[in-house]
């Protein structure tokens, strides 16, 4: 297995794919709340993502500090107090602070919208190295999860009052707002409930190239590297399978006509 990205090596390690080093968010916070059966897959796409940014800086763990941090995730099923690091618990919950929660239920908003409703920056950066720090932040909640349990949990949560009053609901229209780079299934790997539902990885490259717009690094491209070399080291190793199953049921199948032909002499 591959000590960093821990996956089995050679066929199957990603680290090929991943950033020299990880990604800095500057205009935006992912937040994602994980739900505990995910977290158990060896084939979710999350960790690749995990892999790609800077998690920030730790001192606010268990801690009421702010400290700032590009990547924060959470195993839980619904979302809470009890669940959530205090000091991002008492970051989204200022009503200063910009949330949105990206999941497609009845009263959510466009992404795009979402940001021109806000009247978020979308200042561009030329440079990464001398990019500027930014006065506010978008923090962007995703949920990991089959589409039933994601259900699940934002009908939990709703119950529980748990999202932060001050948050916007938004949802993601890749067909439609990102036709030049979309494509259907491309997480090929899992069975998703239509040709128009991304995995997470791909949820988060595609707001992120939103939110933090022109980069020196293309961070929607950076994001999803890694993911299209899991899909295709997988497929790999499927028709590898495939062929080897055909091989071995081929010579079974010739062994068994020549036993019967024998037995018929």
């Amino acid at each position: 297995m591959c000590g960093h990205c821990d996956r089995p090596t050679p066929q199957a390690c990603i680290c090929s794919a991943l950033p020299p080093i990880p990604l800095h968010l500057f205009r935006s916070r992912v937040i994602v709340l994980q739900h505990p059966s995910e977290s158990r897959r060896k084939n979710s796409s999350l960790p690749l993502t995990s892999l790609c940014l800077d998690h920030g800086c730790q001192e606010g763990k268990n801690s009421n500090s702010h400290a700032d941090f590009s990547f924060y995730t959470t195993i839980a099923r619904w979302w809470g107090e009890e669940v959530v690091d205090p000091g991002i618990w008492k970051l989204l919950n200022d009503p200063n602070e910009l949330v949105f929660v990206c999941f497609p239920s009845d009263d959510a908003i466009s992404f795009r919208e979402a940001l021109t409703v806000s009247r978020f920056d979308l200042q561009k950066v030329d440079h990464i190295e001398c990019a500027p720090t930014f006065k506010q932040k978008v923090n962007i909640i995703f949920i990991d999860a089959t589409w039933k349990y994601a259900k699940e949990m934002v009908s939990k949560t709703i119950h529980n009052g748990g999202w932060p009053s001050h948050s916007i609901n938004v949802k993601l229209e890749p067909a439609q707002e990102c036709e030049q780079d979309f494509k259907a299934r491309r997480f090929d790997i899992r069975t998703p409930p239509s040709a128009n539902h991304l995995s997470t990885a791909e949820c988060i490259a595609h707001v992120l190239r939103e939110v933090e717009g022109q980069r020196d690094d293309d961070i929607f491209e950076a994001l999803l590297r890694p993911l299209d070399l899991m899909v295709d080291a997988r497929l790999v190793v499927s028709r590898d399978a495939m062929s080897t199953n055909f091989k071995v049921d081929a010579r079974l199948s010739l062994n068994g006509n020549e036993s019967r032909k024998i037995t018929e002499i």
